[in-house]
């Protein structure tokens, strides 16, 4: 047993401990039981300092679901949340063009590039590789101009 989900069995009372579960299952396919460990978690500690980390999987949780309008409604609560946190910009950019809004999801890239000039989508394909469904991630970053 993972130790993440380890530490979810031993106290299903930690926001944490569901909030790394839910980041967890992104990276192994596991997108469904992510939903539902950010849910949890931002149930128990509502007013979480770092809640934008899971707002953002939330938004990556239905990105790799396919259900792009979902993701976009998330993303921009990661992105007002926390605009420092660059993941958002990603997630949020990959789901705005998936749903076909190409200029949001330009202007998301714009500002993220702004914020990380190094930022590629080849080191994003390395991080993700092992996503079952990294694709549809990938394929949002390309739609919305982030460079190779």
């Amino acid at each position: 047993m993972p130790l993440v989900e380890k530490a979810v069995l031993l106290n299903p009372n930690s926001a944490q401990a569901a909030h790394a579960s839910g980041w967890v299952q992104l990276y192994v396919g596991g997108y469904a039981l992510a939903l539902e460990r950010f849910q949890r978690g931002m149930r128990l500690s509502p007013l979480d300092p770092f809640r934008y980390v899971s707002v953002a999987g939330m938004c990556a949780a239905n990105l790799f679901l396919e259900n792009f309008a979902a993701a976009a409604r998330w993303g921009r609560e990661a992105v007002a949340l926390n605009p420092d946190f660059h993941t958002s910009y990603r997630f949020l950019a990959a789901s705005c063009a998936q749903v076909g809004e190409l200029e949001e999801a330009r202007a998301m890239i714009q500002e993220l590039l702004r914020r990380a000039p190094d930022m590629e989508r080849s080191s994003v394909q390395r991080f993700w590789s092992l996503s079952p469904n990294a694709r549809v991630y990938l394929e949002g970053l390309r739609l919305a101009g982030l460079p190779e």
